[in-house]
């Protein structure tokens, strides 16, 4: 995604969020799509003290704040001026250009917010969690991130069992795009095994990291920009130069017919990639049953339709996860996670949209992959 093309899917939502009459709903998902194509990309640093995170922040983006350690937390983005807003225990605020001051961090401050004109921050806004080796203030910490969090390094010298413990207590939100940042020792001496929740081990290499970065905001905004072509489509806004509109799934069981199409006339499934498959069916099949004692199809008021909703979601994510490991099922049937995909940003879609059609077609969804899976189980 270019700049130009973000800056004009940018207007087109806001334009369509302008319109008389349209539903509340709709106007407060084009907000929240045209903030986020907007904003720069939120990069979080976790880890323990002295894992190296102020280290690794100057590297990624050229500041200079690691010789003012020990720094509090603080968010790092780009400015035309040096300056600096330091937030003091009793919650006065202090602001003045330039970096923090000896004077300034003598005060204790809670919180730092820094903006400097540094290249390498465009387009990016880094958040450094500075917390004692502590998992109860970790969980706190880690809950307070989550929302202001797009992607998530946590640094460590080795996988120990405070590592372990404090990153075990992050909500799953933050685990989505999150990798291990760790130290070449720790590396070499396979310390990161049992390591969980993360998308990669990566070495504390800042041109590998940053490749990382744009790579995962690279998909994070496809996705996006996916759904604001979709939303603007449907409601009649699109340019005349946009791709095809993504179809609206239909309220019958043919709503996947492609994910239908790609498992016609299976062929015989190896008994490793047939144990590897069983196990996602059961996982889809105990979803389903989970999700359907919990909300029964009578109680689908708008309330209940956001909470089936949200909860798909997040099956749709871990069923994606899973099919990542997959290996032996994704040999003998290649399809398997491109389809997984599909229907992971369909159900992301109609999740954005909201209302009881969306909430049986998602739910839909997943009966059809269900018996997609069935079907090459059965060959």
């Amino acid at each position: 995604m270019s700049a130009a093309d973000a800056i004009a899917i940018t207007d087109r939502l806001r334009a369509l969020q302008e319109t008389p009459g349209l539903p509340p709903r709709l106007a407060a998902n084009c907000a929240a799509l045209a903030s986020r194509l907007a904003e720069p990309v939120r990069i979080g640093l976790f880890g323990l003290p002295g894992a190296g995170k102020l280290a690794l922040l100057d590297a990624l983006c050229g500041s200079a704040l690691a010789p003012l350690a020990p720094l509090p937390t603080l968010e790092l983005g780009f400015g035309a001026a040096a300056s600096v807003e330091a937030m003091l225990p009793d919650g006065t605020l202090l602001r003045q250009a330039g970096l923090p001051t000896p004077d300034m961090l003598a005060r204790g401050p809670a919180f730092l917010r820094l903006a400097a004109p540094v290249p390498g921050l465009r387009g990016r806004r880094y958040l450094l969690v500075a917390c004692e080796a502590d998992p109860r203030e970790f969980a706190a910490a880690l809950a307070w991130a989550a929302p202001r969090v797009d992607i998530a390094l946590w640094c460590a010298r080795g996988w120990s069992g405070v590592d372990a413990q404090s990153w075990g207590a992050a909500p799953d939100s933050l685990c989505n795009h999150a990798a291990l940042v760790l130290s070449p020792q720790g590396e070499e001496a396979g310390d990161w095994h049992g390591a969980e929740g993360f998308e990669a081990v990566l070495p504390p290499d800042p041109a590998r990291i940053a490749r990382h970065l744009d790579d995962t905001a690279a998909e994070a905004a496809s996705h996006d920009m996916a759904a604001a072509e979709w939303m603007l489509q449907r409601h009649g806004s699109a340019s005349a130069s946009a791709p095809a509109a993504m179809p609206r799934p239909e309220p019958t069981p043919d709503i996947a017919e492609p994910l239908r199409d790609s498992v016609a006339a299976p062929p015989e499934v190896p008994p490793e990639a047939r144990a590897e498959l069983g196990r996602l069916f059961q996982y889809l099949r105990g979803a389903a049953a989970d999700l359907a004692e919990a909300l029964p199809c009578a109680s689908l008021d708008d309330a209940a339709c956001a909470q089936l909703l949200e909860r798909l979601g997040t099956v749709f994510d871990s069923l994606t996860a899973r099919t990542q490991d997959l290996d032996r099922a994704q040999d003998s049937w290649p399809e398997l996670s491109d389809m997984v995909f599909e229907a992971q940003d369909m159900a992301l879609l109609l999740r954005m949209e909201g209302g009881p059609g969306q909430a049986s077609d998602a739910a839909r969804l997943l009966l059809q992959l269900r018996q997609d899976i069935e079907v090459r189980l059965a060959a």
